[in-house]
């Protein structure tokens, strides 16, 4: 692909690209990827969640050990209430992309909070090895 195509893909391209198996076969740059993520972090900060969420969720399939990409995609699902499936994005990066994230830890344990489980939450701010356990489930 190149850079003029990149840019005048409209959002319905975007999206429809992001799920074919043929962008994984293609090859997408690191220029690329960061342009993408920018699109789904404007869609974020504007409040369109679920938007942001099938961006941060292409991703994630793209490079599926990028830390800020998961991240992202837990931040997508935390802002839409989807506690468990943001409590596994944050499981994933500490126990399998990087343990020392606190960030990870702190935002799952406020998934936990949200999901009324003090136990749990104590735990994930407090146990890198609970993270494993989750990621195992």
């Amino acid at each position: 692909m190149t850079e003029e195509e990149f840019q005048n893909m409209t959002e319905e391209d975007f999206q429809g690209m992001l799920l074919t198996p043929l962008l994984l076969q293609k090859g997408v740059t690191d220029e690329e990827m960061e342009a993408i993520y920018a699109i789904g972090y404007d869609y974020y900060r504007a409040g369109a969640y679920e938007k942001a969420e099938t961006v941060f969720k292409g991703l994630c399939v793209l490079d599926a050990m990028n830390e800020k990409y998961h991240m992202a995609l837990g931040g997508a699902y935390q802002a839409q209430r989807k506690w468990q499936k943001a409590i596994d994005q944050y499981s994933l990066v500490v126990a399998a992309i990087n343990i020392g994230n606190t960030t990870a830890s702190a935002r799952a344990a406020e998934c936990y909070t949200a999901l009324g489980d003090a136990e749990k939450a104590t735990s994930a701010r407090t146990h890198k090895a609970f993270f494993q356990k989750e990621v195992a489930k």
